[in-house]
């Protein structure tokens, strides 16, 4: 699950991720650390599942010192399809407390889970660093209501579909598992390509 498939990855899109790829060095090279808040409107989907990603891929290609976190313009709750979608490729997600706004814990491999936990929450939640780190915005509503991100060295608009659209149709589960897909088909595109030059 950790190859990116590139031929996959459009012109465009790797452009972007070369983007993000700089951003995350020139961060390295200034601080000897690297710190990324993946941001959405309501933590639910996107921005979740890029802060997962992250963690996997940093985790994959031995990049340290390196922390992801994920933040909304508002909290409301890890969204249970895709939770699911993420569970569905094999990834161990583990609700560990429940409630309207539940908790989740990532493992990483057999014996090492994530020192984060999963949960809905703001992008400037006391949980998310607060200075000299990266703001991913992966949505079109985010970008808009955040022009400008306390904190954050670099701003980059990097949007996916929202996966939202198909809910309770006949192709929920496939478009949620094509998002997992997609987003982490990109960030490990851009961690490997990271790594080669750290």
């Amino acid at each position: 699950m950790l190859q990116a498939d590139t031929d996959n990855i459009s012109a465009e899109r790797k452009f972007d991720l070369e983007l993000l790829v700089q951003a995350m060095h020139d961060l390295y090279k200034n601080t000897g650390q690297i710190s990324i808040n993946v941001i959405c409107t309501h933590n639910s989907r996107r921005s979740q599942l890029g802060q997962l990603w992250f963690e996997l891929a940093a985790h994959h290609f031995h990049i340290t010192p390196f922390a992801a976190c994920s933040g909304g313009t508002e909290a409301t709750a890890f969204n249970h399809r895709m939770v699911s979608a993420i569970q569905s490729h094999g990834i161990k997600l583990q609700e560990v407390s429940g409630g309207e706004n539940p908790r989740y814990a990532l493992q990483l491999t057999a014996d090492t889970s994530s020192e984060q936990s999963y949960f809905s929450k703001t992008y400037d939640d006391p949980e998310n660093p607060s200075a000299d780190y990266i703001a991913m915005i992966v949505c079109d509503s985010a970008d808009e209501k955040c022009p400008i991100i306390i904190g954050a060295t670099q701003r980059l608009f990097i949007p996916y579909l929202d996966p939202k659209q198909a809910d309770d149709t006949t192709q929920e589960s496939e478009v949620y598992r094509a998002k997992v897909k997609e987003m982490g088909t990109d960030i490990i595109y851009a961690m490997g390509q990271l790594s080669q030059i750290l």
